[in-house]
């Protein structure tokens, strides 16, 4: 069961980047033609010291454990042995295993572009996809494929919830999630701003359209809390609560509903 607990070359990242930039405005200019919504990873509001403690605690963060949250792009800690060490902008450096799950946006069709430096293997929902550092090349799954070439990106696309990524010291970076077709308004919130996140106690709501009631839930699905903010200030308090990773399903007029995820840091 998922659980949210809440040094290359320059020159080399910079090709990098650039071939990043164009699939996402690949990815753009396709999907405004079909309905599509991108979004990117942030690491804003992560530091060292909670990644220390993703990959230390591991009663509070045990294998299966979403301990990134950015939006419908989660990380997901794989291992007890995995080591989670630097947030350094959206770029995060680890030793070991993670898995990047997209499981929450229902879309018709999915594309996950991301980056890292090194790669032995890896699967998509458990289906293997390369192997043995063998990372070159294109793979047909039944219901995604996945591309990789020399200094660019890897491609997954299609129909799929959960990439495992499996390697030893690695940096993970350019994440971007574009949401095709059925379900695409789930991808983003634009009506609703949650402040400050992470959150200490408190939190507040501001949205273009009436809040009528909002609602904690954990990312395995469960109902923590009811909640109503105040009608005047938005301000919203939580539940106790163990310091992660949750999400805020907000009820708008008109029978409207998004759904927002918080890091929360204690009182």
């Amino acid at each position: 069961m998922k659980q949210l607990l809440l040094n290359p070359l320059i020159d080399a990242r910079m090709k990098k980047n650039r071939f990043k930039i164009g699939a996402v405005l690949c990815a753009c200019l396709f999907g405004n033609a079909l309905n599509a919504q991108v979004e990117c990873v942030s690491l804003n509001g992560y530091t060292d010291i909670y990644m220390d403690f993703v990959s230390t605690d591991d009663n509070t963060f045990p294998p299966g454990t979403l301990f990134v949250s950015s939006g419908s792009i989660s990380y997901m800690k794989l291992g007890n042995f995995d080591v989670y060490q630097t947030v350094s902008g959206d770029t995060l450096g680890y030793n070991g295993d993670i898995g990047i799950d997209v499981s929450y946006p229902q879309c018709s069709s999915k594309i996950l572009v991301f980056s890292v430096d090194t790669l032995d293997e890896l699967t998509v929902d458990a289906e293997p996809v390369f192997t043995n550092g063998n990372t070159i090349g294109s793979y047909n799954g039944m219901n995604f494929s996945v591309s990789h070439a020399a200094n660019q990106p890897y491609t997954v696309q299609g129909q799929f919830d959960l990439v495992k990524l499996f390697s030893g010291q690695n940096r993970i970076y350019d994440v971007c999630l574009t949401c095709i077709g059925a379900g695409v308004n789930e991808l983003n919130s634009s009506s609703v701003l949650i402040y400050p996140n992470p959150v200490k106690g408190r939190l507040n709501l501001k949205s273009t359209l009436s809040i009528e009631r909002c609602k904690v839930f954990s990312t395995s699905g469960n109902l923590l809390a009811e909640c109503q903010p105040d009608p005047v200030s938005g301000e919203v308090h939580l539940p106790s609560l163990a310091a992660g990773h949750y999400f805020l399903e907000i009820e708008l007029v008109g029978n409207r509903t998004e759904r927002l995820s918080f890091q929360f840091i204690g009182e």
